[in-house]
């Protein structure tokens, strides 16, 4: 239970995670302290899982990431910053996929590379070059809201939410 507290739903980290903990553990029972010991991104990781799932649209996940991320004490302000830096990269990965460049070009501009640099081409694709850029300036408006003290560290996840599904509502007409 404490893992998947700490790892949240992404079965490759959770692998990896058990495969370190056995590693560690040996024959001997894995503890809870075993797991808070060496389980050392787990803060990290979930707000990876965070911005995946608003990212792929799994709006209900992303929220019950986010809080529990707000509970532990992450900021607000970090978690619309990594959003943000994900769709900053998506924009790039965008622009270069609209003019036609190879996964190879994208990778090197992007200094990414494997599953990683699919996974942002992946959900790159789901979004218009236009549609990123309403994401990025949404997510601009959310850092201003935070800092002003016009959006509560509390409702992150729902105005993310919002954010989201107004651009996606809007590219499903056709006008991002």
């Amino acid at each position: 239970k404490v893992l998947v507290d700490l790892v949240g739903g992404n079965l490759r980290t959770m692998a990896a995670e058990i495969e370190k903990l056995s590693l560690y553990c040996g024959a001997r029972t894995i503890e809870e302290e075993d797991v808070n010991l060496l389980v050392s991104s787990s803060r990290e990781m979930r707000i990876y899982d965070a911005v995946d799932n608003m990212l792929d649209g799994r709006y209900s996940g992303a929220i019950q990431v986010i809080g529990r991320l707000l509970k532990d004490g992450e900021h607000g302000a970090n978690i619309v910053r990594m959003v943000a830096l994900q769709v900053s990269l998506m924009i790039i990965a965008r622009d270069m996929m609209d003019r036609r460049a190879s996964q190879l070009q994208i990778g090197r501009r992007l200094r990414r590379d494997g599953w990683v640099l699919d996974k942002i081409t992946r959900q790159s694709r789901r979004y218009s070059l236009t549609g990123l850029e309403a994401l990025y300036n949404g997510l601009l408006g959310a850092d201003r809201a935070m800092k002003s003290g016009g959006l509560a560290e509390t409702n992150v996840g729902e105005y993310l939410v919002e954010v989201f599904t107004e651009v996606l509502s809007q590219s499903n007409k056709g006008e991002t």
